[in-house]
């Protein structure tokens, strides 16, 4: 019934700015105007990366990256100590990363003129403010991984080749990322010692998450993915499978506002869905739900919202409704729908007994009891391709009575009450067995009966 997620989508762990020169002063090239790097108190402190003392800096290769159009310098990765899995390899040679150009010169000259570094502050789709991200280069592997969020939240405020980047993960307790690190903490950059300072970030997440957006909605369209949704790129889900359930738009698909302002850690509120089983508020503009949101209570659920049931009433599956997050799964067991029309050749029953609340009223009218096996006035007996295809159409058909002579109709359950004076113009015909064909004109005024599966249904 639904199957979606938002995937987490953070810049954890780029514990970047600590790259250092080499001992012999090497330089590394020219500075930069996009990175402050006025005086600073510090004295700067010792290499991280003592090892880059061997290796001829001024011969570095140039490096093109694989996400918008981000350069750099290619540098072996053993030389580049607990950093060495964190840069793209990019264009450069096995063995190597391409580290970014503006890291690469800074912090050479930031260190031999005992000056501070700083990347351009920018506000991140994770932050509050400016003070809360970094513009920094997409060759960092997590830059790379969550590339197109990052850069369509990022908008004009940083270079073309560039995202900005939170200072602080607010899924892992506002863990610094490393962004926000200057060369007043290079000292301190043993293995394990790196710190991330500066930018307040977003409040830390927990699961289920409650409090102010972790991220900005406003920074994705809204198209027509319909209220309370927001396109996004579909390379941010988990899976394929999961991008294949939702609306596709314009940057990929939609997802509901609430999981993607939580970062994925939003766990919509339980409610009471069919048969008063256990259920979740969702966003009615779910393609899957949409489908069934008539057939589907809203009690206690926000506006353009419909609960859907933790399990699939007609078979007792999951329907994802209660794993929408990490932390959230149904408390209560599967309730599914009694079988009706029961015989012989299908004990399990040919059809469904549903909540008469849940059929809209038009459609109730070939719909009874089946004999009492439902409870009357309670329930009606829907056949079951009904409950498990949500818009079921039944196929076409020929069929002949004494009363309509021959007729063309569409193939549909006999579960189904009709008349004795409806059933003396309906015929088995060319359908198959436990099947009626459904004339699609009425006889008597030749006005269209509405059978699913005729014209114009």
């Amino acid at each position: 019934m639904i199957k979606y997620a938002v995937a987490t989508v953070l810049v954890g762990g780029l514990l970047i700015a600590c790259t250092a020169p080499g001992l012999d002063g090497t330089p590394y090239g020219s500075g930069d105007d996009d990175i402050d790097t006025s005086k600073s108190s510090s004295q700067g402190g010792g290499a991280c990366l003592s090892d880059l003392a061997s290796i001829d800096l001024t011969k570095l290769t140039a490096c093109d990256g694989p996400k918008g159009g981000a350069k750099g310098k290619c540098l072996p990765s053993a030389k580049l100590g607990e950093f060495g899995d964190k840069f793209d390899q990019a264009s450069c040679k096995s063995g190597e990363s391409c580290v970014p150009n503006k890291l690469v010169t800074g912090v050479e000259n930031a260190l031999k003129k005992n000056q501070k570094l700083e990347f351009k502050k920018c506000k991140p789709i994770l932050g509050k403010s400016e003070e809360d991200g970094r513009c920094f280069s997409a060759l960092a592997k997590d830059v790379v991984k969550n590339y197109d969020l990052l850069k369509n939240a990022t908008g004009s405020q940083c270079d073309a080749d560039e995202v900005c980047a939170p200072c602080l993960n607010p899924l892992a307790n506002n863990a610094p990322t490393g962004v926000c690190m200057d060369t007043s903490n290079l000292s301190k950059c043993e293995k394990g010692g790196a710190n991330g300072g500066g930018g307040g970030g977003g409040p830390a997440a927990t699961c289920p998450y409650v409090g102010p957006p972790l991220v900005d909605v406003n920074t994705f369209p809204t198209e027509d993915c319909g209220s309370g949704m927001r396109c996004v790129d579909k390379t941010l889900l988990p899976s394929a499978e999961l991008a294949s359930n939702l609306k596709p738009c314009s940057k990929g698909v939609c997802a509901p506002e609430k999981s993607v302002a939580a970062a994925g850690n939003y766990v919509p509120k339980t409610c009471v869905s069919i048969s008063n089983a256990e259920g979740r508020c969702i966003n009615e503009n779910i393609p899957s739900v949409a489908a069934q949101k008539n057939m589907l209570p809203r009690t206690g659920c926000d506006a353009g919202e419909v609960c859907a049931p933790c399990y699939n009433p007609a078979d007792g599956k999951p329907t994802g409704a209660c794993a929408t997050a990490k932390c959230d799964a149904p408390k209560q067991p599967a309730v599914t729908f009694k079988a009706c029309c029961v015989d012989k050749n299908t004990p399990a029953g040919r059809g469904k007994c549903v909540p008469k609340s849940s059929v809209p009223s038009n459609l109730q009218k070939n719909l009874g009891d089946d004999d009492g096996t439902c409870t009357k006035d309670v329930d009606v007996c829907v056949p079951a391709e009904f409950v498990t295809q949500p818009g079921y159409k039944g196929s076409p058909c020929q069929g002949s009575s004494f009363i309509t002579g021959s007729y063309t109709g569409v193939c549909l359950s006999d579960c189904l009450e009709f008349g004795f004076f409806q059933s003396l113009g309906i015929s088995k015909g060319s359908c198959s067995s436990g099947n009626k064909c459904v004339p699609c004109t009425n006889p008597l005024d030749g006005k269209p009966t509405g059978a699913p599966g005729c014209p114009g249904t």
